[in-house]
């Protein structure tokens, strides 16, 4: 990414996302899967291992679906971009394909 583009406002989530360019997408596929998790914690990661055998999650199914005792990487998972959110869903969080 390119950081001297700054940020843009993410209007349902209320945070800053860097501002990209197409040749940050010049990559084979697992290269730009890699680069998108790549700042996830260790915990973030088991969170996302955990939820991504289910259809559809809400924060505490994902926390408890990951064994965690606390909500912190849950909740900074699906502030991530590339988690799903319908507010109409029983389950309100889910992840693509």
């Amino acid at each position: 990414m390119n950081p001297s583009l700054g940020g843009l406002d993410h209007p349902q989530r209320g945070h800053c996302v860097l501002a990209v360019e197409a040749a940050d997408f010049d990559h084979d596929f697992p290269t730009l899967i890699a680069r998108t998790l790549s700042d996830l914690t260790p915990d973030e990661r088991y969170v996302l291992r955990s939820v991504s055998l289910l259809d559809a999650f809400d924060l505490a199914l994902a926390t408890q679906t990951a064994g965690m005792t606390h909500e912190a990487p849950s909740v900074r998972l699906i502030e991530r971009p590339f988690v799903r959110e319908n507010v109409f869903g029983v389950w309100r969080y889910s992840l693509p394909g």
